[in-house]
């Protein structure tokens, strides 16, 4: 099953993104080969690069049973055997740029430099296919983690929301910074939820800030969330996208107007 990121067996702290294995060269990545290990069960992991087809780069592993980076469908069924994991992957999707720093020679684009490049078979010319390019998805579930493990400035993602391209660690925040120079403004806030009570979830790690969510959205917040929530409750992270704002006993609020743009989950 692709986990997001794996860790060096020899350190388990050290741990590399999808995004910093995409960079590197493809000597550079077999260096790692036995080396790298699922942060969770410890199994060994593995990397397997962006195909021709049009399949995205990832890494793999067999884990164990009840390993929380599984995703079989076992772990992901619901009360009627439905799959849940499709709401994870649906949870805001946002289109990305990837932000390659290092030159062409490295990484994912060692495979294409040479795809239109014309090719000899049996004394017969041909050109290969070029590769077909699957556009990124990042859901908050990712970016979720990668604040978890204090990762988003090496993956080194550039976003683009409603048409402005920005820097994926400069709109992320957790909410313990919350402050009066945010007010007003669009951004990603991650902690930890303590209790969820009519329109509001409070934050155990900051007592000053409250999720509200809006009439309109309520019901159908309900509906996704509220068996998960309370499954998770006691132990859990979540993630939102949207607007902070402060009442008049100078309590900050995160306004959610899209179940979309709302994602939690057990630590």
């Amino acid at each position: 099953m692709s986990i997001d990121y794996v860790a060096l067996r020899k350190n388990l702290n050290k741990t590399y993104t999808i995004e910093e294995f995409n960079r590197r060269s493809e000597s550079e990545r077999d260096f790692f080969k036995g080396h790298i290990c699922c942060p969770k069960c410890k199994v060994d992991a593995g990397y397997r690069k962006a195909s021709s087809d049009g399949k995205i780069a990832c890494f793999f592993a067999r884990h164990v049973q009840g390993c929380p980076f599984a995703t079989t469908s076992k772990n992901n069924s619901g009360k009627d055997g439905a799959e849940t994991n499709r709401v994870e992957v649906d949870t805001s999707v946002f289109g990305i740029q990837w932000n390659y720093k290092s030159s062409k020679s490295s990484g994912e684009h060692e495979a294409g430099e040479s795809s239109n490049e014309d090719k000899t078979y049996r004394n017969r010319k041909y050109v290969k296919n070029p590769i077909k390019e699957r556009q990124a998805k990042l859901t908050l579930n990712k970016i979720l983690t990668y604040s978890q493990i204090n990762k988003l400035q090496e993956a080194d993602i550039q976003i683009n929301i409603n048409g402005k391209v920005q820097n994926l660690e400069d709109c992320v925040h957790h909410v313990s910074v919350i402050n009066d120079s945010m007010l007003g403004c669009n951004a990603f806030f991650w902690g930890e939820m303590k209790y969820y009570k009519g329109n509001f979830i409070n934050l155990r790690d900051a007592s000053d800030v409250s999720i509200r969510i809006y009439d309109e959205t309520l019901k159908k917040f309900d509906y996704r969330f509220r068996d998960k929530f309370f499954n998770i409750q006691k132990s859990n992270l979540m993630i939102i996208y949207g607007k902070i704002t402060k009442t008049k006993n100078n309590k900050y609020l995160v306004n959610l107007n899209d179940i979309n743009r709302f994602y939690c989950r057990a630590k």
